[in-house]
């Protein structure tokens, strides 16, 4: 099941933004998963809306808006980047990402 953000909605509430990411392959199997929850929900567990198998490989935190910035970017995409080398140990990646300015550190690049 894929984690959605309606399923978190049901859980904790109404909440202005919600940030998510997902490592995925080309066979559309889940990888890492990361969610950004606004600290407006700092009293709950979002993450126990989700079924075990969704809380496998999931990095959760907070921040007041809940919108990715290029150091949280950063600190991802460096847990990324071990997670697909534990996964795939003798194999090339490849990482595509849309044009979100928090992806835009010449440190992350």
């Amino acid at each position: 099941m894929a984690i959605s953000r309606r399923q978190i909605h049901y859980e904790i509430g109404n909440i202005d933004h919600l940030t998510m990411m997902l490592l995925t392959n080309a066979k559309g199997e889940q990888g890492l998963k990361y969610i950004l929850y606004p600290e407006s929900v700092a009293n709950s567990d979002p993450t126990s809306a989700l079924s075990p198998e969704d809380q496998t490989d999931l990095i959760s935190s907070r921040k007041a808006d809940a919108y990715m910035d290029q150091h949280l970017f950063q600190e991802w995409m460096l847990y990324a980047i071990e997670f697909m080398k534990k996964q795939n140990p003798n194999r090339s990646n490849l990482l595509i990402l849309d044009g979100h300015n928090s992806r835009l550190n010449v440190n992350t690049l």
